[in-house]
């Protein structure tokens, strides 16, 4: 981290955390060494150092629903940011000198856990030895005092001595293909998205590009006959299945109509039956008496030969005939004046009298 330059690591920061919250696939332990650096309580003015505070406290407050689990640490407790501390839900204390790095501490564990473990740690914070430190979980109600191993390998945070001014390191041989098992998804991607890689890609296929066309494609004559017995083939199917089709909704037209005929025949039946209709004629016609008219006046004379009805001298003798009409519901009888008949859910009809015939005697 010394090796960065003044910002640096703020730039880093800035530019890793958008890109982990994008990418984020189950769950990764985030360590932040340091974490003062990237979260301080107090600025120093840097250009990224805003940027970075709001990345640090996305992480602490966002970053577990992303499936970040996120590890600070620090050695200087007053400088980190109270947003990333009071995420915390477990803290490891070890040995803390300074008053103003026991304040937060002895703030988190007030708020976490009963007083009687806060007066334990609270009184031991400046007294620890080393190696040794305090495991508090608020939400466990876990505070017990442990041990810690020391680092058996390369230590590279270890403060240098007169003899360790010049140390030949080994490291081991690195297994690309197991890392590459490891984080092939993310291997692959970077490979994907390398610059070099797509440049070399884009000339390879825009040289195919420029190269002629070669077609394997041989062409035929089409086939006249072949296509005349397929045309033939589909008319005469097409033929059928029209056929087959009027077939079907003719005989449903038929049975439409019969079964329409015999309703209106057996509507009609029973109308016929409900009502009977008889009709009788009886009597002849009557001549009525003829009488002598009166003698008149013999009128001027116009010189020609007056008709009987002109002149009045006589009324033509008449004969009248009466037609007796009988109608019989269900037994009953009506005379011959006008009069209503009904028959059971029809309306009511008015039939008038027929009038009676004359005829003029010669």
């Amino acid at each position: 981290m010394a090796d960065f330059k003044h910002g640096g690591l703020q730039e880093f920061f800035n530019a890793f955390v958008p890109a982990l919250m994008r990418s984020m696939r189950g769950v990764v332990y985030l360590v932040i060494e340091e974490a003062h650096e990237f979260a301080p309580k107090e600025r120093a003015g840097i250009g990224a150092e805003n940027l970075a505070i709001h990345n640090a406290k996305k992480l602490a407050t966002a970053g577990r629903s992303k499936g970040i689990r996120m590890m600070v640490l620090t050695q200087r407790t007053q400088a980190l940011h109270n947003a990333v501390l009071g995420s915390c839900d477990t803290i490891i204390a070890h040995r803390l000198t300074a008053p103003a790095d026991q304040e937060p501490v002895k703030k988190w564990l007030k708020a976490n856990v009963d007083k009687a473990t806060f007066e334990s740690v609270s009184t031991s914070l400046a007294s620890l030895k080393t190696g040794s430190g305090w495991i508090c979980s608020g939400e466990a109600q876990v505070a017990e005092l442990r041990q810690f191993p020391k680092i058996s390998t390369y230590d590279n945070s270890a403060t240098p001595t007169g003899d360790m001014a010049d140390q030949q390191v080994k490291t081991a041989a690195v297994d690309r293909e197991r890392l590459r098992a490891i984080i092939g998804d993310a291997v692959k991607q970077v490979e994907s998205e390398d610059p070099v890689r797509l440049r070399a890609e884009i000339a390879r296929l825009t040289a195919e590009l420029a190269k002629p066309a070669r077609s394997s494609v041989v062409q035929t004559q089409p086939d006249a006959a072949a296509i005349a017995a397929a045309d033939r083939r589909g008319y005469e199917r097409g033929f059928w299945e029209a056929a087959s089709q009027a077939k079907v909704g003719y005989e449903a037209l038929k049975e439409q109509l019969r079964s329409t005929v015999r309703n209106f025949t057996a509507s009609f039946d029973g109308n016929v039956a409900a009502e009977i209709l008889e009709f009788n004629q009886s009597g002849s016609p009557v001549v009525p008496p003829v009488t002598a008219p009166t003698p008149k006046p013999a009128p001027a004379s116009s010189g020609r030969a007056p008709t009987p009805a002109a002149s009045g001298d006589g009324t033509l003798p008449g004969r009248s005939s009466a037609s007796s009409i009988r109608w019989r519901h269900g037994g009953g009888s009506a005379t011959t004046s006008p009069r209503t008949r009904r028959s059971p859910g029809w309306p009511a009809i008015a039939h008038p009298q027929r009038p009676t015939p004359t005829r003029a005697a010669r």
